[in-house]
């Protein structure tokens, strides 16, 4: 029922109400300007590390049932592309890890 009310296919109009979050989708950051945009996409997201600086970088890509969707690792840089493309609609989350800890937790929305 969960992934119903989040579909966007079966219900285009529906939002949380103000300040209600689902367990666990809230995103958790401790780099400042993480993100990921835009969002929502139709599947082709930039994630933008900020201020973060370390290398490799691992983002395990989950869907909302917390299925692995895709692992990436990424060498070098600040600016990265992901492409969802492919994917169903819905929510998505991006976890980000270096150095074996993680550096947040972004969720996006694939329409």
């Amino acid at each position: 029922m969960l992934g119903l009310l989040l579909d966007r296919q079966f219900w285009p109009d529906y939002q949380l109400p103000l300040g209600v979050e689902l367990p666990g989708t809230e995103a958790i950051s401790t780099i400042p300007g993480l993100s990921i945009a835009p969002n929502p996409s139709s599947g082709a997201f930039t994630l933008d590390l900020g201020q973060y600086y370390a290398e490799p970088i691992l983002v395990e890509i989950r869907d909302l049932a917390g299925r692995s969707i895709q692992s990436l690792e990424f060498q070098e840089g600040q600016r990265f592309e992901i492409d969802l493309s492919g994917q169903p609609t819905g929510l998505y989350f991006f976890e980000a890890v270096s150095e074996g800890e993680r550096i947040g937790t972004l969720k996006a929305i694939v329409e």
